[in-house]
């Protein structure tokens, strides 16, 4: 009984108050719009010139002042990678923040992968065991870290276990 009640409170009284207001009849409008159509005149010819399109150039990560970039060639053996990225400002941002907590980063750009990755590096050494030694410290707090190694102008990827 009382949805019954509430029905009527909530759809009839309302459309009864609308057919009061409106004289007692829903006026529809049976007009259509009106539509004009006009024909212009179009050119007969038309002329594209287009423009020798040249293939998009690289831009070396060296261009962006906001990245200060470690070359490979002043790489120690080993270096503790804890992050990497594919865009600059992120690995700056990683490597503002070490340096914030009192660590000495470097940012290493490898074009070589795909996609070219940025390397933050917080550590770096000439022995494996003093690498080791920072990465046991730091592990815990960046568990994807890895050490990057660098021999003979190439470079390895070592796991930390």
């Amino acid at each position: 009984m009382k949805k019954i009640f509430i029905v009527i409170i909530l759809f009839v009284v309302p459309l009864t108050l609308f057919a009061q207001a409106s004289g007692g009849q829903i006026k529809r409008n049976s007009q259509k719009p009106k539509t004009e159509v006009r024909e212009t005149s179009k050119p007969r010819h038309t002329t594209v010139q287009t423009e020798q399109s040249t293939p998009p150039t690289y831009t070396p990560p060296s261009a962006t002042p906001e990245v200060q970039l470690t070359p490979l060639s002043s790489l120690p053996t080993y270096n503790l990678v804890i992050g990497s990225f594919s865009i600059g400002a992120n690995a700056q941002s990683l490597s503002q923040s070490m340096k914030d907590r009192g660590y000495s980063t470097k940012i290493y750009f490898e074009p070589t992968t795909s996609p070219p990755m940025y390397r933050v590096i917080v550590a770096s050494s000439y022995t494996y065991s003093d690498i080791m030694y920072y990465a046991n410290n730091l592990k815990s707090d960046y568990p994807g870290s890895w050490i990057l190694c660098v021999e003979n102008g190439q470079t390895r990827r070592i796991r930390i276990d």
